[in-house]
């Protein structure tokens, strides 16, 4: 079962740890993961999908973009060629126990 109120505390918890939060990059990262997140709360309730299904959609968009965090802290920027922020979600996501 999916505990969307704890997914966001460790998320709010996980955004918290970086020292620059006052960046222009790293706001916007903030607001587009909401806005991900209210939209895709329109589009299940359409799809008419189950309880369950709507929580891991909510949760999907909360942790779609969570390696672009350290994208904006190492390269001040997003779309580096040089970093591969799908990656890093997984390294953040299963590895470091942030």
């Amino acid at each position: 079962m999916i505990n969307i109120k704890q997914a966001k505390e460790q998320f709010n918890k996980f955004i918290n740890t970086y020292e620059d939060k006052e960046t222009v990059g790293f706001t916007l990262k903030v607001k587009h993961t909401n806005r991900v997140i209210n939209i895709s709360k329109i589009i299940v309730k359409n799809l008419k999908l189950t309880k369950e299904e709507q929580k891991l959609a909510e949760l999907i968009a909360l942790l779609h973009d969570i390696g672009r965090f350290d994208e904006i802290t190492f390269f001040k920027q997003y779309n580096s060629a040089k970093f591969d922020h799908a990656g890093q979600g997984i390294k953040i996501l299963f590895e470091d126990n942030k």
